[in-house]
């Protein structure tokens, strides 16, 4: 209150002059003047005394601000302020010097000019400006302040002026109290009106609503990853103008985030620590990208969301734990998000952390119920195997034995000895396949010890053709694992020769050269292997059968190799995961460590 009523009673301390100019007797300029009195010197020590509070005030808040936003916009207001009293104490300063129109029109215009520009910028940089609520206030206001006027000029004046004469004096104050008082009449008329307006500019809204009835309905029922990205990604370019769109699921691993975009999913892969998660968690509303900085993101992560233009990004949290990121960034004409947009954006996180959340569990019941038929069928197999086994072994045994003794009794005799090592190589291929069912059949409990893994990559790859291309990436701090290196040999092993088996022609090489890549990765607890080939890839339909026991698609496959793999890698409780597209296939294999690596 104070305030107002030092601006009331400083009007005749600070006059306002119009004053002609000498050499333009016909242009005039304003002038203010400062009278050297007591109560203007106070008024202006007053004044000066509300700009310092206003500008500490705006510090301690800008200490506080929790997001960038907040902060760059107290930011603005603390140089903005200070940078128009500068620029209006030259305009004053340099008045004396003016000396033609022109010059007049340029410095008392520029100073108005150049605060409108910063004024606009500022609204249009951080969304200070609700358009469809000016548009409403500014037609309501207009349309009842020209009643009012032509009410004034035909009723009340001749109103005053009876009054007037009447009682035999003249009062500004009697006008200003009629027009004061027909204000607050209608009053409640121009707020109708207004709220009128609002509705009729907030069409917009109302098609959102729909947008987002329509949103919910289509992700009611579950129809995968891709269809529920790609359809997110439409409702955010419809109604956000989105240039930039996509997701960050979970793989089966916890901290391990796969990239989807409307393309479907790509093989970009971050890593999130829980730190970062725990961050996002506690965050729950969207976070901008500058202050998405502060909660120490991934740098790869990061750089990504930069690189793609992303302007906002959504934690999907359910019952705190975070399911996947949601980010997006719009086109540079549609400016930055405002507070009440970045709320109708939480409001549809929201609502996709509870559909993800269901689709999260309808993937995982659905993989465990792929996991437990495989087990059953696998048991099956094994039940029948541990027979079978034995009683083919002790046959083929000797018949391995009278191939070799037939081929030494008649040494000279060419048919015989052919014969022979045909038999003998068969036998051979029978034995090393019934090897296979018995591995299948009981895979030993692991015996973690301290491995070298070098040597063992070594021994690996020493049965790989020549005319294929290897390659093998080693960090020297990852030279030593506790982990069971019999049955890591034996994983590595069937996966190189699955790999080699894919890229083993090269008119089947996506690249043209048959190339394999052995990458090995130390984490805290964890030892990760990816085999990677150039091969023709697997079709998405049997992707989900290449774990179980027999089926092959090799002319000579025995289909053991990879359900071997599965097998060992669920009894060290690791995980397996396989990404194939055309021309490029990866098995990603994470075994548990059991105490701390070794260096080297």
């Amino acid at each position: 209150l104070l305030p107002a009523v030092l601006l009331f009673v400083s009007r005749r301390q600070f006059p306002v002059r119009l004053l002609p100019i000498d050499v333009h007797p016909r242009a005039y300029y304003y002038s203010v003047e400062l009278l050297a009195t007591p109560f203007a010197l106070l008024l202006t020590l007053t004044a000066l005394t509300y700009l310092g509070l206003a500008l500490a005030l705006l510090l301690r808040c800008r200490r506080r601000a929790t997001s960038s936003r907040q902060r760059r916009q107290i930011t603005s207001i603390l140089v903005g302020f200070p940078a128009f009293f500068l620029l209006f104490l030259t305009s004053w300063l340099l008045a004396p010097f003016r000396r033609t129109a022109v010059q007049i029109y340029l410095l008392g215009t520029g100073f108005t000019v150049l605060v409108s520009i910063s004024l606009w910028v500022a609204a249009r940089e951080y969304g200070l400006l609700r358009i469809r609520r000016l548009l409403a206030g500014g037609l309501a206001f207009t349309v009842f302040s020209a009643l009012i006027l032509a009410f004034y000029l035909l009723v009340l004046r001749s109103l005053s002026s009876v009054v007037s004469s009447a009682f035999g004096f003249q009062s500004t104050a009697l006008d200003v109290a009629l027009v004061l008082g027909l204000a607050l009449i209608v009053r409640p008329a121009e707020r109708t009106l207004q709220n009128l307006l609002e509705q009729i500019f907030q069409r917009g809204v109302r098609a959102y609503r729909r947008e987002l009835l329509q949103l919910s309905e289509d992700l009611v029922d579950y129809r995968g990853r891709e269809f529920f990205v790609r359809r997110v990604c439409r409702f955010l370019r419809g109604n956000f103008d989105a240039r930039t769109c996509g997701f960050a699921l979970p793989q089966d691993s916890t901290d391990v985030f796969e990239l989807w975009t409307s393309r479907g999913k790509s093989q970009v892969r971050f890593r999130f620590p829980a730190r970062f998660k725990r961050a996002l968690v506690r965050k729950g509303n969207p976070v901008e990208l500058p202050d998405l900085e502060e909660l120490q993101p991934p740098q790869d992560f990061l750089t990504h969301l930069r690189n793609e233009g992303v302007e906002v990004v959504v934690p999907l949290v359910a019952q705190k734990d975070l399911l996947g990121i949601l980010f997006f960034g719009r086109h540079r004409s549609s400016g930055g998000l405002d507070e009440e947009s970045l709320q109708i954006v939480g409001v549809l996180g929201n609502e996709l952390s509870v559909t993800l959340a269901r689709n999260l569990l309808i993937e995982r019941v659905e993989a465990r119920e792929r996991e437990q038929a495989r087990a059953d069928r696998v048991d099956a197999l094994r039940r029948l195997l541990a027979g079978v086994a034995h009683e083919i072994r002790n046959p083929l045994n000797t018949i391995a034995t009278a191939a070799e003794t037939l081929s030494r009794r008649e040494p000279d005799d060419p048919l015989v000895k052919e014969m022979a090592d045909i038999i003998s190589t068969e036998a051979d291929r029978m034995n090393k396949l019934l090897t296979d069912f018995l591995r299948l059949q009981r895979v030993r409990s692991p015996q973690v010890r301290e491995v070298e893994l070098r040597p063992l990559l070594d021994r690996v790859l020493l049965g790989v053709p020549e005319g294929v291309r290897i390659a093998v990436d080693l960090p020297e701090t990852c030279q030593m694992a506790r982990v069971d290196g019999q049955l890591l040999e034996q994983v590595l092993m069937n996966l190189v020769a699955n790999a080699v088996d894919s890229v083993a022609s090269a008119s089947t090489s996506a690249a043209g050269v048959p190339h394999v890549s052995v990458r090995v990765r130390c984490e805290e607890d964890a030892l990760v292997l990816s085999v990677e080939d150039n091969g023709p890839g697997i079709p998405p339909d049997i992707r989900n059968r290449i774990f179980d026991p027999f089926f092959t698609t090799k002319p000579e496959g025995t289909g053991l190799g990879l359900a071997i793999v599965h097998n060992i890698v669920n009894v060290t409780r690791g995980t397996i995961r396989v990404d194939s597209t055309p021309g490029h296939t990866v098995f990603t294999v994470t075994f548990p460590m059991e105490g701390n690596r070794g260096d080297s």
